[in-house]
């Protein structure tokens, strides 16, 4: 056959399962059948195989107490931000904005500051956490 003839690829559908060195899941094992593997059913796709499916009782067990210990303070907003968005974090996207802006168009006179990204980006949150009619 050529390299350009057709042919037909043919892939086992048998599945080699392993047991482990414990005797109780070999008792348990014996009830249920060994997966078995469909021949072919269609020219084209390939066989399905049988899934093997055995019931397990979960193990139910308490949650512990919720122990919630308040803050010694609560910080001001922007002190909660700052801790997300640092002036490092701030200076990069506003740089990779304007990289991004001249890339898209060498003539541009877009700029973007620091101090706009860190509006943008709280107005954002802000917009996310109330709850308006509108923009």
């Amino acid at each position: 056959m050529g390299p350009s003839a057709k042919r037909k690829c043919v892939q086992t559908a048998v599945e080699e399962l392993e047991d482990e060195d414990d005797d109780n899941e070999e008792e348990e094992d014996e009830d249920q059948p060994a997966p078995q593997a469909k021949g072919p059913t269609k020219k084209g796709k390939p066989a399905s195989r049988l899934t093997t499916w055995k019931k397990v009782d979960l193990d139910n067990q308490a949650l512990p107490v919720y122990q919630h210990v308040p803050p010694d303070f609560i910080e001001t907003p922007y002190a909660y931000f700052s801790k997300y968005f640092s002036p490092r974090v701030i200076k990069h996207i506003a740089y990779q904005s304007n990289l991004y802006a001249t890339q898209k168009d060498v003539n541009t006179t877009f700029t973007t500051t620091e101090d706009e990204v860190r509006n943008f980006v709280a107005i954002l949150l802000y917009m996310g956490i109330s709850e308006l009619p509108s923009i």
